[in-house]
């Protein structure tokens, strides 16, 4: 949607979004094999090299615990992309209407 917008985050564009991770957390959520990843997240709009606005932002997500370590990993990291990904969509629509 922002490339139909020209708003890709090319060289030429104007605006940009910077971030920051604060902090990251990982603690067994319930007795048994969920966890929870917890971020916490600093962003910041920036237009034409000036700071708009800056918030801080933080995001849990709970994730079962798999077979294995790598199993264990890879739902880790898909818990994380979640987060980062609500995060961002988050933000968009907030910083939409500055």
């Amino acid at each position: 949607a922002l490339s139909r917008q020209g708003r890709d985050g090319s060289a030429a564009a104007q605006a940009r979004i910077e971030g920051e991770v604060l902090e990251t957390a990982f603690y067994p959520s319930t007795p048994g094999a969920t966890y929870r990843l917890a971020v916490t997240i600093k962003a910041r709009l920036v237009v034409q090299e000036r700071l708009i606005t800056e918030e801080i932002v933080r995001r849990e997500d709970d994730y079962l615990m798999g077979s294995d370590v790598l199993e264990s990993e890879g739902r880790r990291r898909v818990a994380l992309r979640k987060i980062a990904d609500d995060v961002a969509r988050d933000l968009l629509e907030r910083w939409e209407t500055l």
